[in-house]
């Protein structure tokens, strides 16, 4: 009768290892869905952010602060590369937001003829800021095509 009770409490504990097992492969699996799903969230925010740039460099000064957050959050999810280069686009951004006057406007006055316009330099630094987001949004995109096909 001892043999009987052995082999049922082997049975039994075999169960609970496999369904331990199951549960938390199954968590392991939900975690990853849901850091998929903010990584993608940032990726979307980068992407409507460069779409303010691409606009011109009178974008609202709100969308800066927002892509901030979106910058910090990027620490999170991101591998250090990636989040770096969220932090120094929004330092080229910030940079940029300095050339437009408090009410968001770029002036069009120009010094002199050897120099470009407070409005000319925005639209420039602006230009390449786009550029910058272009190359970080083909990056994440890489990096979150890697994660899906796992």
């Amino acid at each position: 009768m001892s043999f009987t009770f052995d082999v049922m409490a082997l049975v039994i504990s075999a169960s609970a290892v496999w369904y331990t097992t199951k549960v938390v492969k199954e968590a392991r699996w939900q975690n990853d869905i849901a850091k998929f799903e903010k990584r993608l969230a940032i990726y979307d925010s980068l992407g409507k952010f460069r779409g303010y740039v691409t606009s011109g460099p009178e974008y609202p000064e709100n969308e800066l602060w927002e892509f901030d957050r979106t910058a910090q959050l990027g620490e999170f999810y991101f591998p250090k590369y990636i989040a770096d280069d969220f932090t120094r686009i929004f330092q080229i951004a910030l940079a940029n937001r300095s050339l437009l006057d408090n009410d968001g406007k770029a002036s069009s006055y120009k010094i002199s003829s050897d120099t470009m316009s407070p409005l000319e330099t925005a639209r420039k630094a602006n230009i390449e800021l786009r550029d910058e987001c272009i190359k970080l949004s083909e990056e994440v995109r890489r990096y979150l095509s890697k994660l899906a096909d796992h």
